[in-house]
């Protein structure tokens, strides 16, 4: 149901979704602007790259917190816009990075306990940053709030990973285009399921 709403919203909006997959391509490459600068003394070339390697993650960070804001406006039907992919709330996005943080300690903690329980917890705190994002949770709210709403749905959500993971190879095989799509449909449905988890707590 996810994967079909997903593919059906980012099928109708790929124009939308081309530009902001060149903004994130081109933002996600610092080996362009370390190409472009080439000629430059080695020191400074050294002290560019790790500059843009930060940047870049910063960016890319950003940009994925911005297209969980969009896949949740398309969602709930509302207008998205382009500018939507950068998120300036400098609150929401650092309670977006701590719930990652914890997230990753709790499932590492998870793994090393015969793994099963890694991926349980894998899988009920993906949709933590959805409700720092769209509820503005704390960090410790949205990982609760997350585990409670996908109580009894840790298969469905195993499920709708692993679809996500075939379209976005499909994406791959399409000579990379198909990732304009692929990519979209991945994050829409999984806010799809975020709303529709979320309203039955």
């Amino acid at each position: 149901e996810a994967i079909k709403f997903g593919w059906r919203v980012a099928k109708r909006k790929w124009p939308f979704f081309l530009p902001l997959f060149v903004i994130q391509a081109v933002i996600n490459t610092p080996e362009l602007f370390l190409y472009l600068a080439r000629g430059l003394p080695l020191q400074f070339l050294q002290i560019l790259s790790i500059g843009l390697c930060i940047a870049s993650w910063f960016w890319g960070f950003v940009m994925t917190v911005g297209m969980m804001v969009i896949a949740l406006k398309l969602v709930d039907g509302r207008q998205a816009k382009v500018s939507d992919l950068f998120v300036w709330d400098l609150w929401v996005l650092g309670k977006v990075l701590v719930v990652g943080a914890l997230s990753v300690v709790l499932v590492l903690l998870g793994l090393i306990l015969l793994i099963v329980p890694g991926l349980i917890l894998g899988t009920r705190l993906t949709l933590a940053p959805y409700f720092v994002i769209d509820k503005r949770f704390g960090p410790i709210k949205a990982i609760k709030a997350s585990w409670n709403a996908t109580r009894g749905n840790f298969w469905n959500l195993g499920k709708l990973f692993g679809l996500t993971l075939l379209v976005i190879l499909a994406g791959l095989l399409a000579l990379v285009v198909g990732l304009v799509v692929a990519v979209p449909v991945g994050m829409i449905a999984t806010a799809y399921a975020y709303r529709k988890l979320s309203s039955q707590g």
